[in-house]
């Protein structure tokens, strides 16, 4: 079925550049994206390998066109939620609906500093995506996404569009749930987040290898049991069983690279301070001590300094 809906994603890097793919089948969609990865998907289209298998011709720009959107999907790294905002006309932000699929529990007050909070969707995926180079990505691992609004008067507003979305992701074959405690799901993702992506980061793992080491599964325990104290003591209701989640997860997505350790080996800087450090910070706010969650960060930002040649 076609959706008469106007999309533009902003930051298509590898989550991104998916669901711009699976939805541009079924409404106009552009990928706005970084120079090189615009100009190969613009010349041959977006390659993807892996569990999809297939090029798909998509519509790319370097910055948002002077257009009218409906909808515009921020995929970007967290530390660039601010900057993506605001690259969008402003009496574009003022009218059209926002829709966040990020890592991090950041991106909500970066977006609305500069857009209504009610324009504001927020949503998590648990595909697994990674870029490979310019125009291709491998798709690792196939999940669900997950939509939602941190307000109740604008999911009251906005029903009838977030259910047009949800249905459209899942005609696109990107199986979507709609949410009424999306806080609390990316909360839950990022406690599962924390306890995986640095400690892969760190050693250059893959998620499955965190289990083969007895040590680095008895830390990444303890790390989930840390940031599932601070998000109790903020008042979020986590699974009581948030610990197996976390073994989970990560036996699901035991072959891939988390979007940690791709920015390691890209020398670009990573979410640790929307993930582990936003949760030591949120835990010092309630005296909840994260001494785990502290060392973490501390490492990844050594790593990035040392790749990045800071």
């Amino acid at each position: 079925m076609a959706y008469i809906m106007r999309i533009a994603i902003v930051g298509a890097g590898a989550i991104g550049s998916l669901l711009g793919a699976f939805i541009s089948r079924f409404c106009d969609v552009v990928l706005v994206g970084r120079k090189e990865h615009v100009e190969a998907m613009n010349a041959a289209g977006l390659q993807v390998s892996g569990i999809t298998d297939r090029v798909f011709e998509v519509r790319a720009a370097k910055k948002i066109p002077d257009e009218k959107f409906d909808l515009i999907i921020i995929t970007t790294k967290a530390h660039d939620t601010e900057k993506a905002v605001l690259s969008i006309p402003a009496k574009l932000r003022s009218k059209v609906l926002f829709l966040s699929i990020q890592n991090g529990l950041t991106n909500f007050d970066a977006l609305r500093k500069h857009v209504p909070e009610k324009n504001v969707l927020l949503g998590i995926t648990a595909h697994g995506v990674t870029f490979i180079e310019p125009g291709h990505i491998e798709h690792a691992g196939k999940g669900e996404t997950t939509i939602g609004t941190a307000s109740p008067a604008a999911a009251k507003e906005y029903e009838n569009e977030i259910a047009l979305i949800s249905e459209m992701f899942n005609d696109a074959g990107l199986p979507c749930r709609i949410s009424e405690s999306i806080t609390q799901d990316i909360w839950a993702k990022a406690v599962i987040n924390s306890a995986i992506n640095p400690l892969t980061a760190i050693t250059g793992l893959r998620n499955g290898e965190i289990l083969e080491v007895e040590k680095l599964a008895r830390l990444s325990e303890s790390i989930a049991k840390e940031s599932a104290a601070v998000a109790d003591a903020r008042g979020i209701k986590l699974p009581e069983s948030i610990t197996a989640k976390v073994i989970e997860v990560i036996q699901a997505t035991a072959a891939n690279k988390s979007s940690m350790l791709q920015d390691i080996e890209r020398g670009k800087r990573t979410e640790i301070d929307s993930i582990n450090g936003e949760i030591s910070r949120i835990g010092k706010i309630h005296d909840v001590p994260t001494p785990y969650n502290d060392a973490v960060v501390a490492l990844v930002k050594g790593i990035e300094r040392s790749t990045r040649g800071e």
